[in-house]
């Protein structure tokens, strides 16, 4: 087993990866067989959506609608990673979470379109692409931030590359498994096809939570940030990292404030008076060392706008600190 299992890890397995990979790994790759499963449900609905197996179907029609499908996903794609890029760093693990349960809804509503009239299984499923293009884009780049929190020995291509074999050989398995569901439930088993695809769909939310509940990261973001520092202003002993992840809401965490680092001066200092501004802004321009950063407070909105000085952004936790305090 050990043999099968060897190429399909990183050169120096397990000393050359973060302690966390090997079982993060173990139930990504089974939540990846869960969803090739759903997927080979969902492309056959779509494709007797567009019309194959009709015999009034033609080829333009069906390649009309597969070109707004894609279309609407690249538009999806594009207006997602414009709007919350920033953010798929610091939330990782939620926004891991968050791709495949978009995906999940993707494929639920392409298994849905099929029985919807014409004019709306078009609609249904460009909803579905643009879920999946909020898939593409949270799933690739939070991947992406976790191959650099595995990569402990600057080998991080090579991180990459043995994930992405390892999800081929699952996707491989599933297909194979989702040919063998679908023989068996067939297309015009809509019940089964739903008993079928919930119950996957299922095992693959629950393995999801299981892969990203098992990882151990090393870096702070603001909700591992505020549970360590709450423990420090309380007193109690600072938690390690363990402690911390663990403590970390993987999807229903809310922030008892809104934080914008590098917030704009102009939008930051609006609304005070032009003493306080120019206060903050001689601050900005006069730090050399210590505290570069002024923070800006809108308590009737539970709002803390932060500006750093020029260079000083390695400060913002710090200016979290500060701003827990407060």
């Amino acid at each position: 087993l050990n043999k099968l299992i060897a190429p399909l890890m990183p050169e120096g397995y397990p000393q050359s990866v973060s302690p966390d990979y090997g079982d993060y790994q173990y139930w990504d790759t089974l939540q990846c067989l869960c969803s090739s499963v759903t997927g080979t449900l969902s492309t056959r609905a779509v494709l007797m959506g567009v019309g194959v197996g009709h015999a009034e179907a033609t080829a333009l029609s069906g390649t009309f609608s597969w070109l707004i499908r894609d279309v609407t996903s690249k538009v999806g794609a594009v207006w997602f990673a414009a709007y919350h890029a920033t953010d798929l760093d610091n939330d990782a693990k939620r926004w891991r979470f968050v791709a495949d349960l978009t995906n999940d809804t993707a494929l639920f509503l392409e298994i849905f379109s099929v029985h919807l009239p014409q004019a709306y299984f078009l609609i249904c499923v460009c909803i579905a692409s643009l879920f999946k293009a909020v898939c593409g884009v949270a799933g690739g780049s939070s991947r992406a931030s976790l191959t650099q929190h595995f990569s402990i020995r600057h080998n991080m291509a090579d991180v990459a590359a043995k994930d992405g074999s390892q999800e081929t050989v699952a996707s491989l398995i599933g297909m194979f498994l989702g040919m063998l569901v679908a023989w068996f439930i067939p297309e015009t088993n809509f019940n089964g096809t739903v008993v079928g695809f919930v119950f996957f769909t299922g095992m693959h939310l629950w393995t999801n939570y299981r892969a990203v509940s098992s990882l151990v990261l090393t870096h702070f973001n603001r909700h591992r940030a505020r549970y360590c520092i709450s423990n420090y202003l309380r007193g109690q002993e600072v938690p390690g990292c363990l402690e911390a992840n663990q403590k970390e809401a993987i999807l229903f965490g809310r922030e008892p404030f809104t934080i914008t680092n590098g917030a704009r001066p102009s939008a930051a200092l609006h609304g005070l008076s032009d003493a306080v501004a120019s206060i903050a802004l001689r601050h900005l321009a006069e730090a050399k060392e210590g505290q570069r950063f002024v923070v800006v407070a809108n308590m009737n909105a539970s709002r803390f706008d932060v500006l750093f000085a020029e260079g000083a952004e390695e400060e913002a936790l710090w200016a979290y600190y500060v701003i827990c305090k407060t």
